[in-house]
C-alpha cells in the first residue's frame, strides 16, 4: 500500500495548498504591503510637488527673460521692477533654505520609509525561503514516487521476459493481461518522470524567484537609505553656489532695470525668452509623468485593499472542495486495500506474498469458525438417500482416534444428486452434538446413520469447521 499512502499524502498536500490560497484571498493584503504602497504614494506626491515647483521656477525664468528683453528694448515699466524685486526676494529665500538644510518632518518620513523597506526585505526572504523549501520537498516526494513505480515496472518487466521463453505453457488471455500490466507500469514510470521533472522546474523557479525577489527588496531598501543619506548630508557646495548665483543674477537684473538702460543684443534676449518658455514645456511634461505615477500608485493601493470578488472566492472554494474530494478518493482507495473477513474466527491459511497483486477471484485468506463443526459425506447413493431424513441420529468415529465415538444428527440433505463414476450420489451434512479438541479440520470420519424408517446408511467423509468454503 506504499503507493496508496503516498497518493493520500500528495492529495493532503494539494488540499493544504488550496486552503492556503483561499485564506490568502479572504485575508487580503498585509499591513506591510499596504505600508509599502502608501510609501510609494507619498514618494509620488513629493515628486509631483517638486515638478510643480519646477514649473513655477520656469515661469519665473520666462518672466525674467521677458523683462530682460524689454529692458534691452528700452521699455521698462514699474511692474517690471516690482517683478525683479520679487524674484530677488525669492532667490534670497531659496538660498537660505539650501543653507538651513531639509525639514525634520521630511527626514522622519525618510527614516520611516527605510525601516519599512527593511521589514519588507526580511518578510520577502522568509516567504521566498518557505516557497523554496516546499518546492524541495515536492521534488523529494516526486523522486520517491518515481523510484516506486520504476521498481514495479522492473518486476513486471522481468516477469514478462521470463514467460516469453515458454509462451506455449501460458494461456493467451493470461499473456495479454501480463503485457497490459507491463504497458501500464511503463506509463506510470513515464508519468512519474514527468511529474519529477515538473517538480524540479518548479524548484528552480522558486530559487530564481527567491534571488530576484530578495534583490528587488534590497534595491528598494538601498534606494530609501540613499534618499535618507541625501537628506542628512549637509548642503553641497554646488547647490549653495547655484542658489547664490541665482541671487546675484536677480540682483543684477533689478539693478539693470533701476539703473541706466544700456543697449544690448535684442536677439540674445529673445533667445533667452524662448529657452525659458521651453523650460516650462519640459516642466509641464514632467508634471504629467509624476501625476501618472501617482495615479498608478493610488490605483495599485486601491486594488490591493479591495475586498475579494465573489467569483474569485467561489473559484477558490471550488478548488478546496475538489481537493477534498480527491483526498477522500485517495483515502477510500487506501481503505479498499485492506482485506476484511465477514465472519469472526481464526486465520488458518494465508495464500499471499508481500507485494503480490490479486483479483477478486483469488482466495487470499482462509478463516474458520471453530465454535461449531460439521461433517459432510457424498457416499450415499440414490438407493440409500431415500431412507435418510433430517434429524436422524448418527454415530461418528474417526480414523485418527479409533476409540472415540461422537453422537450427531443429520442437519442437511442435498436436493440434487451428482454423477460419480456412474453412480448418483448425494451430499449429506452431519452436525456433531459433541466434539473433541484433538480433532482437526479435514480429518477423515466415518458416520453411521440410523434412519427412522430403514437400515443404517454408513458413510465416510472429512470433518470441517463451519463457515468454510468446504460447506458452500
Amino acid at each position: 500500500t506504499r503507493d496508496l499512502v503516498l497518493d493520500v499524502e500528495d492529495r493532503a498536500a494539494q488540499l493544504a495548498i488550496a486552503r492556503a490560497a483561499l485564506e490568502l484571498l479572504q485575508e487580503g493584503a498585509t499591513q506591510e504591503e499596504i505600508n509599502e504602497y502608501q510609501a510609494r504614494i507619498a514618494q509620488a506626491e513629493a515628486t509631483l510637488a517638486e515638478r510643480q515647483a519646477d514649473i513655477n521656477r520656469a515661469q519665473a525664468d520666462v518672466a525674467r527673460a521677458q523683462g530682460d528683453l524689454l529692458s534691452r528694448q528700452g521699455s521698462v515699466t514699474g511692474s517690471d521692477i516690482e517683478a525683479a524685486r520679487a524674484e530677488l526676494q525669492e532667490a534670497i529665500a531659496a538660498l537660505e533654505d539650501v543653507r538651513d538644510g531639509e525639514d525634520e518632518a521630511v527626514i522622519a518620513q525618510a527614516r520611516a520609509r527605510v525601516e519599512q523597506f527593511r521589514v519588507n526585505l526580511q518578510a520577502e526572504k522568509d516567504r521566498l525561503a518557505a516557497l523554496k523549501v516546499q518546492a524541495e520537498e515536492d521534488v523529494n516526494l516526486r523522486a520517491n514516487e518515481l523510484r516506486n513505480v520504476q521498481a514495479d515496472y522492473s518486476r513486471i518487466y522481468w516477469d514478462v521476459r521470463e514467460i516469453e521463453r515458454d509462451l506455449n505453457s501460458v494461456e493467451q488471455q493470461t499473456w495479454q493481461e501480463l503485457k497490459d500490466r507491463e504497458e501500464a507500469a511503463l506509463r506510470e514510470v513515464q508519468n512519474a518522470e514527468s511529474r519529477l521533472e515538473q517538480a524540479r522546474i518548479d524548484l528552480e523557479a522558486a530559487r530564481l524567484a527567491e534571488i530576484n525577489g530578495i534583490q528587488e527588496a534590497e534595491a528598494r531598501l538601498e534606494e530609501a537609505q540613499a534618499d535618507l543619506e541625501d537628506l542628512l548630508t549637509p548642503p553641497k557646495a554646488s547647490n549653495v553656489a547655484a542658489a547664490e548665483a541665482r541671487v546675484a543674477r536677480a540682483r543684477a537684473d533689478l539693478d539693470k532695470l533701476q539703473g541706466a538702460q544700456r543697449a544690448g543684443d535684442i536677439a540674445s534676449a529673445s533667445a533667452g525668452v524662448s529657452v525659458a518658455a521651453a523650460g516650462i514645456d519640459t516642466a509641464e511634461a514632467q508634471v504629467e509623468q509624476a501625476e501618472a505615477r501617482l495615479a498608478e500608485a493610488q490605483a495599485s493601493l486601491e486594488e490591493l485593499t479591495r475586498a475579494p470578488r465573489d467569483p474569485d472566492v467561489r473559484d477558490r472554494q471550488a478548488r478546496v472542495q475538489q481537493a477534498e474530494v480527491a483526498l477522500r478518493q485517495a483515502e477510500l482507495a487506501l481503505d479498499k486495500a485492506a482485506l476484511e473477513t465477514p465472519i469472526s474466527g481464526t486465520v488458518v491459511e494465508v495464500d499471499l506474498e508481500e507485494g503480490e497483486r490479486i483479483d477478486t477471484s483469488t482466495v487470499a485468506v482462509r478463516v474458520a469458525d471453530f465454535s461449531e463443526w460439521e461433517i459432510e459425506t457424498t457416499d450415499l447413493t440414490e438407493l440409500g438417500i431415500v431412507r435418510v431424513r433430517i434429524g436422524d441420529p448418527v454415530d461418528i468415529t474417526f480414523d485418527a482416534i479409533p476409540d472415540l465415538t461422537l453422537p450427531g444428527v443429520v442437519s442437511e440433505i442435498q436436493d440434487i444428486g451428482a454423477d460419480r463414476q456412474g453412480d448418483i450420489v448425494y451430499r449429506v451434512t452431519i452436525k456433531p452434538l459433541e466434539w473433541d479438541d484433538r480433532l482437526r479440520w479435514r480429518m477423515t470420519a466415518t458416520v453411521s446413520i440410523e434412519p427412522t424408517r430403514a437400515e443404517a446408511a454408513p458413510a465416510s467423509e472429512e470433518a470441517a469447521p463451519s463457515g468454510t468454503e468446504v460447506t458452500e
